[in-house]
């Protein structure tokens, strides 16, 4: 039973060991480190083992998973001497090749998922390198499937496309039931039912553009009657520019992520 730790304790890595203790994961198959006694307090109240010292915690593991910010993780790593354990990133932009010079050689997957995992809906990239076995991809795919969909990539570079699509999305979604929300207040509504209707809305339609064979095109062509209220409401996005503005927010959020991995 292979032992798995988590280097830094952020809202990322929380949201993946509370999805994995979901799905069935043994708390004694996870740790966790913190600095602080507060952080060591919250990762003690999942359940599972809380330690302030990294080279502890990765002595006793068989897969690490990086936790830390990316800026962070030269200094770290640099004070952590490992042994052959496989390594799972969660930093954004950061490359794999990034780990293999810093660790040494290994098995390395680069994931990046987004916090939805929490509640079983999360959405996951994933790439290995070479060196990474089929049984080390296939236990990195039930770390990540256990929070929700858990997809690997063709190439490495898909990865920061991925931080721009679904990485850094959910907040995409959580921007435009917040507005939604302020939008609906304006016209009377109270904030709760503005809430619940807006949010549902966006569940419901995620949920038929993942069952529905029509593309999400075709699926707003369908609730779109001709001088009716919805047209309306896109022809003042067409006005606006909706389509340009979500490409250029999500065409920087890739740069960005290209401007992290010259971090090294």
């Amino acid at each position: 039973m292979k032992k798995i730790t988590f280097i830094g304790c952020g809202n990322m890595s929380s949201a993946i060991i509370r999805g994995m203790l979901q799905a069935g994961f043994a708390p004694e198959r996870i740790s966790a480190t913190a600095r602080s006694d507060e952080s060591l307090a919250a990762i003690s109240a999942m359940g599972i083992e809380a330690l302030s010292d990294n080279q502890t915690a990765c002595d006793q593991a068989d897969v690490v998973v990086v936790g830390v910010k990316p800026q962070m993780v030269g200094d770290v790593f640099g004070e952590i001497q490992l042994k052959n354990q496989m390594l799972i990133s969660l930093c954004a932009g950061l490359p794999i090749a990034y780990f293999e010079r810093l660790c040494g050689a290994r098995s390395v997957v680069r994931s990046m998922p987004n916090t939805p995992v929490l509640v079983g809906k999360g959405a996951t990239g994933l790439f290995a390198n070479a060196q990474t076995s089929e049984t080390e991809k296939q236990l990195a795919s039930e770390i990540f499937s256990a929070g929700g969909l858990a997809q690997w990539t063709e190439s490495e570079a898909q990865i920061d496309a991925v931080t721009a699509a679904s990485g850094s999305g959910v907040a995409y979604m959580f921007a435009m039931i917040e507005h939604m929300m302020s939008g609906a207040e304006k016209l009377g509504m109270d904030p709760e039912s503005a809430k619940a209707l807006i949010a549902q809305t966006m569940a419901g339609a995620a949920e038929m553009a993942l069952t529905s064979p029509d593309s999400p095109g075709r699926l707003r062509e369908k609730v779109t009657s001709k001088g009716g209220t919805t047209a309306e409401a896109l022809k003042t996005f067409d006005a606006l520019g909706f389509e340009s503005m979500v490409h250029q927010a999500m065409q920087a959020a890739y740069r960005r992520a290209g401007e992290l991995a010259k971090l090294d």
